[in-house]
């Protein structure tokens, strides 16, 4: 590999793929006008991205086709993925515009009920309408002010109900593409949203769990039931409608304790039928529900169960089991752990296959940090497929060797951030090709001891993260630069798309401030004014951890997105 300044090198997992970038933030919270985007389009060049034969980002939603054969896939990774169950290989990948960090992230999906569309939540706020055998974009949506988190067709395909950040969830009628209802304010974003089977019911539910869940009319719109009026409604996680549409099934914790449980209510008058609590008391910890689904023939509920286990103190692991119930009695009959722990997330969840007695289950990671679909059987307590590419999981840790000659990084789960990278033992290696040795080998191997990592003090000046004292929040938004013990700047991202400070470093000579946040936000700072100098656009996900080169030259970053980053730091040029 010949690795130059501007160059690409080959280091990186996984084949390369190139589609038109689009880059540029929205000028509005509905984003930029068509004539705008094939502005940027025009501007910007394709663009050379890593595919590792699967999802680099959470999975955000997951839908069986109606005939039960194809699994899509959508992923704040920017695309569709499109799987044959039986074989557990992808068939296509639908890639939409996207551009640097957010730009282009989906963030919630589902399909119509004959299978020829699919609708998709994306980062401008609009929600696109796809032809699902071509992914071909044929609809718009735009009205919403923030990011759509859910979405549900109607069992006639005519209208579309999706939720937002916005705190309002709409009823599309996709024929004029306007909103036939409005629903809200939620008192916080919308959470989940969903159409009963006969359309006649809907329900919403935000991420506030002081905030209620809602039963609505379809036809007028009235509201026909405010769950949280009810002594047995607690904070909603998800929302089912039994395939008989009868029931409504919320699930998250149980009235006035931290235990998990599901609520059962009568979907046509909001009356509550039923409370299941779903853990055991004598687990030490605070537990929930995250999703549910009942099985075609309404007589089985399967609920995904999660807790933060402490250790030492510090909550450390997101262990997840399933339970399986009849319905609607609320009887336990099986206790799953086949699908490995921590392969699931609350914010993706799972879905029954309706033509096969089969269940797909997705989530950020497992216990190797891969982002991995599974397919299983709950009778059989069996996994079919898992569909996963060829990525490596999280890169947790980076490091420049002493003479700059090589650049290390480790993969190992993070339990919580290290922001100068120094935690973890760097067990993978890449020797740079540099003009005395343009073929990039080494012979030589570099102990851990020889690794520069992040740099938190250069002489007087030191870097650190503090939380938000106005209301504690663990995210660490705040940034400050001192001299001397003395804060003298200060960089706040509260409330930005790049929201913290996950990663950080000096450069050598303590000039200058580097730090990665969310969405693959990195920039670098004068650190004696606070001034931004460069941003470094190519991540996709958080960046985890970040180094600079002993000369002060390079940048080497990692991201939750599986990738690693070898920036010019002067410039803000991407070199790998």
């Amino acid at each position: 590999m010949a690795w130059k300044r501007g160059g690409i090198g080959g280091m990186l997992l996984g084949a390369l793929s190139v589609w038109p970038g689009m880059v540029a933030a929205a000028e509005d919270a509905l984003g930029p006008s068509q004539p705008e985007l094939e502005r940027r389009l025009e501007k910007w060049p394709p663009q050379l991205v890593i595919d590792t034969g699967g999802h680099q980002s959470p999975v955000a939603d997951l839908m069986f086709a109606p005939d039960g054969k194809t699994l899509y896939t959508v992923s704040q990774d920017k695309t569709i993925q499109i799987w044959d169950v039986a074989s557990g290989k992808r068939r296509r990948v639908f890639r939409l515009q996207r551009g640097p960090g957010e730009q282009g992230k989906l963030y919630s999906g589902a399909i119509s009920p004959d299978g020829e569309q699919l609708a998709v939540g994306c980062w401008d706020h609009a929600i696109r309408i796809l032809d699902a055998q071509s992914g071909e974009v044929e609809q718009v949506l735009r009205g919403h002010q923030g990011i759509v988190h859910a979405l549900d067709f109607s069992p006639n395909g005519r209208y579309l109900l999706s939720g937002s950040m916005d705190e309002i969830a709409y009823y599309w009628d996709l024929d004029s593409g306007q909103p036939f209802h409005s629903f809200g304010p939620h008192g916080a974003g919308v959470r989940s949203v969903m159409v009963g089977p006969h359309g006649y019911r809907l329900a919403t539910s935000p991420y506030d769990p002081r905030a209620s869940a809602y039963i609505w009319d379809a036809k007028s719109g009235e509201e026909v039931r405010d769950l949280s009026k009810s002594r047995y409604f607690e904070a909603t996680y998800s929302l089912s409608f039994s395939p008989d549409g009868k029931y409504l099934v919320t699930n998250g914790s149980t009235p006035g304790q931290e235990d998990a449980g599901f609520a059962i209510w009568a979907s046509k008058t909001g009356k509550f039928v039923g409370l299941v609590k779903t853990v055991d008391d004598t687990l030490e910890s605070n537990s929930t529900s995250g999703f549910s689904t009942i099985s075609p023939d309404g007589e089985r509920l399967i609920i995904s169960n999660y807790y933060l286990e402490k250790v030492g103190g510090k909550v450390s692991h997101y262990p997840f089991w399933y339970e399986e119930y009849t319905f609607p009695e609320g009887r336990l009959l099986e206790t799953y752990e086949t699908p490995p722990k921590r392969v699931i997330d609350h914010r993706s969840g799972f879905v029954w296959n309706k033509a096969k007695n089969i269940v797909g289950t997705a989530g950020p990671f497992n216990s190797k940090n891969d982002i991995i679909v599974q397919i299983w059987a709950p009778e059989k307590d069996k996994v079919y497929n898992r569909l996963s590419g060829v990525g490596s999981g999280v890169i947790s840790a980076v490091g420049f060797s002493e003479k700059g000659g090589a650049i290390g990084w480790a993969r190992k789960h993070a339990d919580s951030f290290d922001r100068f990278s120094k935690e973890h033992t760097l067990q993978n290696r890449f020797f740079l090709p540099l003009p005395k040795n343009p073929t990039g080998s080494r012979n030589a191997v570099v102990s851990q001891s020889g690794w520069q990592r992040g740099i938190q003090g250069v002489g007087n000046t030191e870097i650190r993260v503090q939380p938000d004292p106005d209301d504690g929040h663990p995210n660490h938004w705040k940034l400050e630069i001192l001299r001397y013990g003395q804060v003298v700047r200060r960089i706040n991202r509260k409330g930005k798309a790049s929201s913290t400070h996950s990663a950080l470093t000096l450069t050598p000579d303590g000039n200058t401030v580097i730090s990665g946040g969310r969405n693959g936000y990195l920039a670098s700072y004068d650190a004696h004014t606070g001034e931004k100098l460069h941003e470094y656009i190519g991540h996709s996900e958080y960046i985890t951890s970040v180094a600079p080169s002993p000369d002060g030259r390079l940048l080497v970053s990692g991201s939750s997105d599986q990738t690693i980053r070898l920036w010019e730091i002067a410039t803000g040029e991407l070199l790998v």
